[in-house]
C-alpha cells in the first residue's frame, strides 16, 4: 500500500501511521498520530451514540463559516478499520517481543487508544495546531503557589490584540446557533430580556474553561479557535431530522439569542458583558499599587469588541447557510427551522 502523508485532506492508511500521543492538554479523547515523514494528524473520539458523520459535517460547517481555520472531517469507515488494524498490530508487536525476550512495553496513550478505538461512537480528524493553550492552563498557572502571570497575561494580549475579542465572539455565535453550551451559555432570561440564572458555580456564562482555546496563526501570533464545536450531549445540536419544536418546546435554544428582535440584541449584549466578566475573573486581577486603576486583563472596551465580533458573524453565518439552501444543497430540517426562527 502506498505511502500518505498524515494530514486532514488524505485518507489515512495504516502504513502512514509511526506512532502517536495523547494531546495533554485535550480533556476528551484526542489524539496526534505522527507519520514517518514528520507528518501529524489529529484524530477525537466522540463518545456518543448521537453524533455521526452529519453532525460532524454540519457542526463544521456552522463553525468554518465564522471561524475557516477549523476543519473537522468524520473518519469513514475504511479510514477507521486501518487505525484499528495499525494499533491492534502495535500491541500485538509488544506481545511478541515479550515473548522472546525482548524488551518492549505499550505506552499508557497506546493502551488507551486501543481501547476507544473499540467503542462505539465517531471518529474525526482535524488539522494539528500550533501553540495549543487553554484558558484553563493559564488560570491554573496563575492560580498555583508560585503564581505564573506569565500564560493569563498571554492569553489577554491575544484577546486584547486586533481581531482578537471579535474572533471568540464569532467562535460564541456558531456554538449558539450549533446548540453547544460546552463553551459559554448566555443562561435563561425572562421576556423583557433579564438575566435570570446561566452558568454554576462563579461565572455568569462561561460553562468550561478548558474549552477557550488559542492556537497560534501562521504569523506565530496567538488567536482563539473554534475547536471541539460538538456537545455530544445536546440534541438541539445532533438531531438534525428532528424539528425545532419538538427538540425545544419551551424555547430554551441559545440560538434564539441571535434574532434581530429587540429583546434579543439586549440579551446578546448582555450575554457579551457577561462573557467578558467571567473571562477577566478567570485570568485574575492585575495588581496594581495605585488607587483606582483598573484591574481587569482585558481592556475597557472589550464587551463592545465582543459583541461587534459577534454581529459580523451572525451576518456572515446567515449568508452562509442561506447560499447553502439557495444552491439546492441538502439541508437537515433542523438547520432549516433555526434558520426559520431566526429569520435568515
Amino acid at each position: 500500500m502506498p505511502l500518505a502523508d498524515l494530514d486532514v485532506r488524505n485518507k489515512i492508511l495504516y502504513s502512514s501511521i509511526a506512532g502517536l500521543k495523547k494531546i495533554p492538554t485535550a480533556q476528551r479523547p484526542v489524539f496526534l498520530l505522527v507519520g514517518w515523514r514528520g507528518d501529524k494528524v489529529v484524530v477525537k473520539h466522540e463518545t456518543s451514540p448521537s453524533v455521526d458523520a452529519s453532525v460532524v459535517k454540519f457542526s463544521n460547517t456552522v463553525m468554518r463559516a465564522v471561524d475557516p481555520a477549523v476543519k473537522i472531517v468524520p473518519l469513514d469507515p475504511q479510514e477507521v478499520t486501518e487505525i484499528r488494524d495499525w494499533i491492534a498490530d502495535r500491541l500485538q508487536e509488544v506481545a511478541d517481543n515479550l515473548r522472546v525476550g525482548i524488551a518492549d512495553q505499550a505506552k499508557p496513550d497506546e493502551l488507551y487508544f486501543n481501547q476507544m478505538m473499540n467503542a462505539p461512537g465517531q471518529w474525526t480528524k482535524m488539522a494539528p495546531e500550533q501553540g495549543f493553550t487553554s484558558l484553563d492552563d493559564a488560570h491554573n498557572a496563575f492560580q498555583a503557589a508560585h503564581r505564573d502571570k506569565g500564560p493569563v497575561k498571554k492569553f489577554a494580549a491575544a484577546l486584547n490584540a486586533p481581531g482578537g475579542l471579535e474572533a471568540l465572539g464569532a467562535i460564541v455565535v456558531a456554538d449558539a446557533f450549533s446548540g453547544n453550551s460546552d463553551r459559554f451559555h448566555p443562561g435563561i432570561w425572562d421576556s423583557t430580556g433579564g438575566y435570570m440564572t446561566g452558568a454554576n458555580g462563579n461565572y455568569k456564562a462561561l460553562v468550561n474553561i478548558g474549552n477557550v482555546i488559542l492556537t497560534e496563526d501562521g504569523n506565530g501570533k496567538l488567536r482563539p479557535i473554534g475547536l471541539d464545536p460538538i456537545e455530544t450531549g445536546a440534541s438541539i445540536q445532533t438531531q438534525l431530522n428532528s424539528t425545532l419544536a419538538v427538540l425545544d418546546p419551551n424555547n430554551e435554544w441559545a440560538g434564539y439569542i441571535l434574532a434581530s428582535t429587540a429583546v434579543a440584541q439586549a440579551r446578546l449584549r448582555g450575554y457579551a458583558e457577561m462573557i467578558v466578566d467571567d473571562l477577566n475573573l478567570a485570568l485574575g486581577a492585575r495588581s496594581r499599587r495605585l488607587p483606582g486603576l483598573r484591574k481587569q486583563r482585558l481592556e475597557q472596551n472589550a464587551a463592545i469588541r465582543l459583541l461587534n465580533g459577534m454581529n459580523t458573524a451572525k451576518l456572515q453565518l446567515a449568508q452562509k447557510l442561506r447560499d447553502r439552501v439557495t444552491s439546492g444543497k441538502a439541508t437537515p430540517q433542523l438547520i432549516l427551522d433555526k434558520m426559520n426562527a431566526l429569520a435568515w
